[in-house]
């Protein structure tokens, strides 16, 4: 498994070339986080391939409600998860999705 699919320990993220890396573990995919650096994992698959999204920020799981359709997590400006929103864009398009992405601050 590539290391983009394993989620370092609090304090370290993933190094620059983890999408080419073929491991897991601290050691081979990590690096220690920069003071002021928030480190963001998300882990997604379909119905056919597990059916989960995943945030993790730092290493810690974040706690969050998630149904089906693509689900996006907002972050404040130091880090913390703002909020989750959900756009089921196979039952409903993508209208809302797009309207939500463009009000978002750049």
């Amino acid at each position: 498994p590539q290391c983009t699919g394993f989620v370092c320990t609090s304090g370290f993220m993933h190094k620059a070339a983890a999408s080419s890396i073929s491991a897991t573990g601290d050691d081979a995919c990590c690096e220690e986080a920069e003071s002021g650096i928030v480190s963001v994992v998300v882990r997604s698959a379909g119905w056919g391939n597990g059916n989960l999204a995943e945030f993790y920020l730092n290493g810690q799981k974040a706690s969050a409600v998630v149904r089906r359709g693509l689900n996006i997590m907002e972050f404040r400006s130091d880090g913390g998860p703002k909020s989750v929103v959900t756009f089921d864009t196979h039952g409903s398009g993508s209208d809302a999705l797009v309207a939500f992405l463009d009000g978002l601050p750049t």
